[in-house]
This record gives C-alpha cells, structure tokens and sequence, in this order.
C-alpha cells in the first residue's frame, strides 16, 4: 500500500505509559492514518473488541508528540520465532497534541483552506507594473482580513498569507505566493463541533461554485495548550479534484456578493441547521460520491427533496390534522377492511392507511415548482413533463411495478438528475434571497457555458 506520509516513533496507552512501543505511523494513499505496531499493547489482542474514543499517544524520532484518537486493532500476526505485528486504524491524528481524556480534545479555533477557494475569492495583494523589460516592479500587500460574526455564535475570518522565496546569496529569481486561509473561532469547542461547521461552509461554496471541493489541511489552535495542532483524518471525497477552475466554472463569484456575504453566510448557517440531513444527500450525492450508480443517485436526490419541502416553514405537510385524521378517517377506513383477510394483509393496509394524511410525492414537487410566484414551473421548459418523470421514476425505482412512458432510465435518468440538481440550485438560491432576475441570468449563464444542464429552453447558438 504506498503511503503518503510516514513518522517513526515510540506509542503507549495513557494508562500504561511505562509500556513504550516502537511503531511506524503513516498515511496511506486512500487517505486513511495506520499505526504500525513492533509488538502489541498489553491491554489489547487481537480478538479483543477495542472500545470506541480510546486514545494513543506517541512521541516521534522527530520530538513530536501524538495523540491518536478513535483506534482499532486492524490486523495482527504473530511469527515464531520473532515477535507480533499490530496494524491499528487511527480515525483521528493529532500532532503536536499530547492528551489522555477525549474530554481534553477541544480547540478554540479551527483553521484551514478549500481547493478552488483563491479561484472563487479573487483577492490577492500581488501588483505588477512593467514599464517595459528592463524595468519592473513587483509589490505586494497583505489585503486586510474579512472577518464575519455568524449568528452570535461563532466567528468566520478569512486571511490572506503570503510566502515569499528567494536565494539570499545569489538573487535571480523571487516568487511570492498567496494562500486564502479560513479560520472558525469558538472557544472551547470539540472537534466535531467544529467540522460540523465547516462542512455547511463547504456545501455553500459547492453551491456557489458549482463543483466540488475538500479541505486542504486542517490545524487547530488548542484550549489546553493554546498551540497549533495539526488535523489528519480521512475525508469521504470519492472523486479526484483538477488543479484549478477558472471564472467560467463558477455559478456566483464572490465579487458580486461580497457585500452580502455576512447576511448569506448567517442565512446559510440557519438554513443548515434545519436542512442538514437534506443538504448531505444532496451535495454528497451530486458533487462528490463518483461510485454511486444512477439509480441511487436519483434516489437520494429525490428524498432531499422530500425533506426539504418537509422542514420548510413556508409549506404545510398534511391535507389534515395527524389527530383529526387517525380519530376520524384513518378510523373509519379500517373499521371497513373485511374481516375474513388474512391478518397479515389487513396489518399491511393498516400501515398503508396509518399516513394517508402526509402529502404524497406529487403533491410536494407540485408545490416547489410552483415557489416564488411560479418561477421554476414557468423557467423550465416542460416543467409538467419533468414533474411526471420525476414522480413516476421515483415510484418505479421505489416499487418495480409498472413502467410507464415517463420512466426513465441510463442517458435519460443521468438528464433527469441533472435537471433536478438545477431545480435545487434555484431553491436554495431563493432561500438565500436572492431575486428572480438574478437567479435567472446565473443559471441561463451556466447554461450558456455548459455548466448546467439546459433546462431553460434557451437555444445558444456558438460561434
């Protein structure tokens, strides 16, 4: 297995720090942290069960120390003569981080970068001015911070750090590099707090930039030491990201919200907090899980759908009352189901029966076409025909009954995702208030440049 990394080092267990194991810690190419083991810790075997959030320590030939976090014992082989091998699954590498208790893991702030987020920002303080080949200036200036307080709670910066190289002895060439750096602070919160934030964050620049994207490095500032520590963990992207993406790529460029950005960002951290389970199917499905076949893919997107209409405030759910239906209707119905049916089956219509009062797929894909004053329902071509391929797929896919004329399946269910992906793309669009107008232009612009599937109708003719 080739490894990306690898540390040399002396690990123990918090509980028996006499007993000092040798090991190699590494991260291997599919992104995952092992710990390589020249023997094994006394209280652990193989056959044994290691508990979930226990944690090792370790300290490296480079006089760095380890805690390792969320562990088990992956593989062990015993030679005779000779000694046993441990190979330990690590789910959570901190370095320069020395801890015993879980309870001890908390940081006050969180740092790190997305891929495409210098192409997304734009801002960099690198000013070049050639009067011509013999004279050149080259000057660069920190731009300030954009700082941004979420909701009371949290606070968002982002940094502009510059890394300037040259040869001090012999100077024939300089280079200066800006990285963008996003940090979170919080005090005193768990990582898992923390990551929760950052992924709303990158689902809004996947929406804003409409591609996918991942954490470059993660590093954190400590509350027991208030040193940096560094973060690795496996990251769930199943795709592999291209260098860069240029202006075109791009659904909304940050220069035309920036002015806005605070009021996007407080509404977006809302929006997560009510939408979440809605937010991971979509986003993970569409933007990020390459292995996922068709079908699969059509259906997570259609039940993000569904819960999305579900937790949102401006629908209601039910053609009536929970209560009102099962002490009524719901009672009437099964007072009626013949009594010489086998009870299996009288069960099974019972169940059926049980929600009759929520609303059926139909009724809830009618009504998020039919949000902002008909703009989707009106903006894409054929809506009716989409919304009928949209509900009788997802009942064939669901069911495997009859296959109507609006079934769709290969080239066809792979256009019918991309449709309701441009569809989502408008509601979420919506719910960060943007107006119909522009909605309108960003999407007809997507199109235009093949970004998004054409769903407006628009003829584009290219020279």
């Amino acid at each position: 297995m080739e490894r990306k990394f690898e540390t040399k080092g002396y690990w123990w267990l918090p509980e028996n720090e006499d007993n000092k194991i040798a090991g190699l810690l590494y991260e291997s190419d599919d992104g995952r942290q092992y710990l390589e083991l020249f023997g094994r810790f006394e209280e652990t075997s193989f056959s044994a069960n290691i508990k979930k959030n226990n944690i090792i320590n370790g300290f490296s030939s480079k006089g760095r120390y380890y805690t390792l976090f969320d562990t088990f014992v992956y593989n062990q082989t015993f030679n005779m003569p000779g000694f046993t091998n441990t190979t330990i699954l690590v789910n959570i590498v901190f370095e320069d981080l020395l801890v015993n208790s879980p309870d001890e893991i908390t940081f006050n702030s969180i740092f790190t970068t997305f891929q495409y987020l210098d192409d997304w920002i734009l801002i960099n303080g690198l000013k070049i001015n050639a009067e011509n080949v013999k004279k050149q200036n080259v000057t660069y200036f920190e731009p300030d911070a954009l700082q941004y307080n979420i909701n009371n709670i949290f606070t968002l910066c982002i940094r502009f750090k510059a890394f300037p190289s040259t040869n001090a002895i012999n100077t024939r060439e300089i280079t200066i590099k800006q990285n963008i750096e996003i940090e979170l602070v919080a005090k005193d919160n768990t990582l898992e707090w923390f990551l929760e934030k950052l992924q709303a964050l990158k689902y809004l620049l996947m929406l804003l930039m409409n591609n996918p994207t991942k954490y470059l490095f993660l590093k954190g500032k400590s509350s027991k030491t208030d040193k940096i520590v560094t973060i690795y963990f496996k990251q769930n992207n199943e795709i592999q990201l291209k260098d860069s993406i240029g202006i075109l790529d791009i659904l909304v460029q940050f220069d035309k919200i920036k002015d806005r950005f605070s009021d996007i960002l407080n509404t977006w951290f809302s929006l997560y907090n009510n939408y979440k389970s809605s937010f991971i199917l979509f986003f993970e499905s569409i933007y990020l899980l390459k292995k996922l076949n068709l079908e699969n893919k059509f259906l997570n997107i259609i039940h993000s759908l569904e819960s999305y209409h579900r937790k949102n405030q401006s629908y209601s759910n039910s053609y009536m009352g929970k209560e009102e239906y099962l002490s009524t209707i719901y009672k009437n119905l099964t007072k009626h189901i013949p009594t010489d049916l086998e009870e299996d089956f009288k069960e099974a219509l019972k169940s059926k029966l049980k929600y009759g009062y929520e609303y059926s797929l139909r009724r809830r894909i009618k009504e998020l076409f039919h949000l902002n004053n008909d703009f989707i329902s009106g903006f894409i071509i054929n809506s009716d025909i989409l919304q009928k391929e949209i509900i009788e797929t997802r009942n064939y896919l669901t069911h495997y009954d009859e296959k109507t004329n609006f079934v769709r399946d290969g080239n066809y269910l792979f256009d019918l995702c991309e449709k309701i992906k441009v569809v989502f793309i408008i509601l979420l669009l919506f719910e960060l208030n943007f107006s119909i107008a522009d909605i309108k232009i960003l999407i007809e612009e997507q199109e235009l440049n093949r970004r998004l599937y054409n769903v407006s109708g628009k003829h584009y003719e290219f020279k």
